[in-house]
């Protein structure tokens, strides 16, 4: 069992280690992150230049003006493979998911009473599943999940199965329950203590401020290359270099007993980011493909793959919310006055159709 106990935690360390490194500079990628485009290494007068066109200071969305709608979608996906060896133990691990969802904002003043008004409306999905084996036993869960939001309240379902709280062996349980809360207390629950209920231009004009010069610089520094295509806008690309492949490398090294880690293909880190002819935002993404084998002092051996990507991008369109979902009551509330609270575990029963 001991040794059971091992193989599958080398699988564990291997995969999250990998997951990880590119976690650590933004995403997770089946959606790719890729932005197409004719790339040429850039020096340092081209890309001042470059970023020169872009309006830093307002590069989203102008707030202060009487009436707009901006809109933005973000897209991800995680693909991970796993494959080890202790001795005459082995164990296999895989894990995929996707995300995506779409939020439009969209503020209007009355001519008459100069009242502002800013509808705020979110949807999205996520799915995902995992499976883990090994010494005999395993761990399988998949889920799905659609959630929606408005000025006021995040909505949420969610089903599929997921592991039984016996754990490894245990077998599984199914799934299906629809939560709403507040989304004040959801902000609060993070941290965020942003007054969203009022949908302040705040929030959006906050993001208004990114330094993406100041971004690009720090990555450079990191051992990023920096690629540009300013045929049409500006299109940034930024590769990992050998210097940061090297870091990487060091780090998994670091995270495994004694490891060592040897690349079957060259690995993939790179980070986009485009703006329209007018020095507006268009997109960023991010790109990960790696395929490597990991080797301990403790006799683990093991391959792992994985492909990450994430995407994030100018939405035009207009998001609505299901017909009548303020008023459904299947979904239970959480939070709120007088209900359970949301971080205190404060649940009433509920139906996970075990």
């Amino acid at each position: 069992m001991k040794k059971r106990a091992v193989v599958l935690a080398g699988v564990f360390m291997a995969g999250s280690v990998f997951a990880f490194a590119g976690c650590s500079i933004g995403g997770s990628g089946g959606t790719s992150g890729k932005i197409s485009g004719n790339y040429k290494e850039a020096d340092d007068a081209t890309i001042a230049q470059a970023l020169s066109s872009i309006d830093m200071e307002n590069a989203f969305v102008d707030t202060t003006a009487k009436n707009w709608k901006y809109g933005l979608q973000a897209s991800a996906s995680l693909n991970l493979s796993v494959n080890a060896r202790v001795g005459n133990e082995s164990a296999s691990l895989s894990a995929s998911g996707s995300a995506d969802y779409k939020i439009s904002l969209q503020k209007k003043t009355s001519l008459t009473t100069q009242k502002e008004t800013l509808t705020v409306a979110g949807a999205g999905n996520v799915n995902g599943s995992f499976n883990m084996s090994g010494g005999g036993q395993s761990i399988k869960a998949s889920v799905k999940a659609n959630a929606y939001h408005d000025t006021d309240t995040v909505y949420a379902s969610l089903n599929g199965t997921i592991p039984n709280t016996s754990g490894i062996g245990g077998g599984t349980q199914k799934i299906d329950m629809k939560v709403k809360a507040p989304i004040e207390d959801i902000f609060d629950e993070i941290g965020g203590m942003i007054p969203v209920t009022a949908a302040s231009d705040e929030i959006i004009g906050g993001t208004t401020e990114i330094d993406f010069a100041e971004v690009v610089d720090k990555l450079r520094a990191e051992g990023y290359t920096v690629f540009l295509d300013t045929s049409k806008g500006v299109k940034i690309k930024l590769s990992a270099s050998e210097q940061y492949v090297e870091e990487v490398t060091k780090n998994i090294s670091q995270s495994v007993a004694g490891g060592e880690i040897t690349w079957t293909r060259d690995p993939v880190f790179d980070i986009y980011l485009a703006f329209d002819a007018e020095g507006k935002f268009s997109q960023v993404g991010f790109d990960a493909n790696v395929s490597a084998r990991v080797t301990g002092d403790d006799g683990t051996d093991a391959t792992v793959k994985m492909t990450m990507g994430i995407s994030l991008k100018v939405y035009t369109g207009t998001v609505t919310l299901p017909d009548g979902i303020a008023e459904d009551d299947s979904y239970l509330e959480i939070g709120g006055s007088g209900g359970p609270s949301i971080g205190g575990g404060n649940y009433p029963d509920y139906d996970w159709n075990v």
